[in-house]
């Protein structure tokens, strides 16, 4: 849509509804991903969503229908951009009207992205277990009986040096295991498949998307068929998100390229 916008009658975006946050990519180069909630839901069928990324001498924009009030954003890449440092973002929804022109129907300008404080951070219980009691699996999730309910990665303690690694942070025991204990975990509570998980620690899973990735979870009002396809969107772009965060295949690449040896962190 053409830059020429006419700012008749736009509405402000509330700040709340906006979270967005940045982190680098496998090539150093600067990623986004977030979400915007809440959207007027008097806006023109026709109308586009706008995402602009902006710092001295740097703009870029991000432009796709607009289909909900709700807009999830996946990781989107922000060429030429190293450092997120002095980063802004504008979001805007625009149409056009009778005669073609583009206007401007909502608008939110000078959006920081999420901080490292006030994103958090949220963790899995560990839990060692003995080679008998895990049947010999290396790894699984688990609902722990001693800490109200919660999830818990259980560990099989008699894998060699499993528990130490993971303890110890391993970044290729972390990149093969995290990824997948997300979507495991993930899975069963977007699914209501955890009766037995205490029903705060749900909802402190289905937060962790916005407060640490900017990821909202999926609506409950919308039919059966479609949030299945949203479930499953929306874990991948979490677990994508997360994986581009701690630069899991970088950081494993770059112990390979010095004798595969890892120190603990």
């Amino acid at each position: 849509m053409n830059d020429l916008l006419f700012f008749t009658g736009q509405q402000q975006i509330a700040r709340s509804a906006v979270s967005l946050d940045c982190y680098p990519g496998p090539d150093g180069t600067i990623y986004c991903a977030g979400a915007v909630k809440g959207l007027p839901t008097d806006l023109p069928r026709d109308s586009r969503f706008i995402l602009e990324a902006y710092k001295t001498n740097y703009l870029y924009r991000h432009e796709e229908p607009l289909r909900a009030c709700d807009v999830l954003l996946p990781p989107i890449k922000l060429p030429g951009l190293t450092s997120a440092r002095g980063l802004l973002f504008r979001v805007k929804v625009a149409h056009r009207d009778a005669e073609g022109l583009p206007v401007l129907s909502a608008v939110r300008d000078q959006i920081r992205p999420a901080s490292e404080e006030e994103r958090g951070e949220s963790v899995l219980l560990v839990t060692p277990k003995t080679n008998e009691e895990m049947r010999s699996e290396l790894w699984k999730i688990g609902i722990s009986e001693t800490s109200n309910g919660e999830f818990e990665l259980l560990i099989n303690k008699d894998a060699g040096s499993l528990q130490s690694d993971l303890d110890g942070q391993s970044i290729t025991l972390m990149g093969l295991i995290v990824p997948a204990a997300i979507r495991d975990v993930l899975r069963r509570v977007l699914r209501n498949e955890a009766d037995d998980v205490s029903e705060a620690f749900k909802k402190r899973w289905l937060e962790m998307g916005e407060s640490v990735l900017a990821v909202p979870p999926p609506r409950d009002d919308v039919d059966d068929d479609f949030k299945v396809k949203a479930i499953d969107s929306y874990i991948d772009h979490f677990v994508e998100a997360l994986c581009l965060r701690h630069r899991f295949a970088e950081q494993y690449l770059g112990l390979r390229r010095h004798g595969d040896r890892e120190e603990p962190r």
